[in-house]
């Protein structure tokens, strides 16, 4: 993918792909440029630098909060982490490093084509990816529930492609503080 400087925003943070490059000097292709999980525009709002994620805030977190982790997606019938989605798992991680006695459940959905049996397969997979990941970066597993919830509770239209990629999403539920 290129960037297209008559194209207003084409990694949908927010800003104009020439004020990224110009005014921000930050990557018009990558919606966090820093890495830290938050959104290059959502940074430039808030007055912080789009270039350190060391000043990206964890979640707000409390005991029984869920969290659905924006931008943590799959393809349809996959479980991978892609690296945006790995990315994105930045502030999960902070926020375990932060509430260092936090338990969390790791709560992965699908949309609903196909079999339902399948589908909660799939999303227990997806669950354990992120619980995986987590622990990859020093995550204490004990510390991580992960759960598959298939189909139930979709969050959008499941009739248009767009419901379907929204509904194939992973939430974080804090268990414990």
């Amino acid at each position: 993918t290129k960037t297209d400087f008559a194209k207003k925003d084409t990694d949908g943070d927010g800003l104009n792909d020439g004020d990224e490059v110009n005014k921000h000097k930050t990557d018009p292709l990558k919606a966090d440029t820093d890495g830290g999980s938050v959104d290059d525009g959502k940074e430039v709002a808030r007055g912080t630098n789009p270039l350190d994620k060391k000043d990206d805030v964890v979640l707000e977190v409390k005991a029984g909060a869920a969290i659905v982790l924006e931008g943590v997606v799959f393809a349809s019938g996959k479980a991978d982490i892609t690296a945006e989605s790995a990315q994105r798992l930045e502030k999960a991680y902070n926020t375990m490093v932060a509430y260092p006695n936090m338990v969390v459940e790791i709560r992965g959905y699908t949309d609903n084509t196909g079999n339902r049996n399948a589908n909660m397969s799939l999303s227990n997979r997806r669950a354990i990816a992120v619980k995986q990941h987590l622990m990859s970066k020093g995550i204490d597993g004990a510390r991580i529930q992960a759960k598959g919830y298939g189909p139930d509770n979709p969050i959008a239209d499941n009739s248009t492609p767009e419901g379907r990629q929204k509904n194939r999403r992973i939430e974080f539920h804090v268990v414990s503080q």
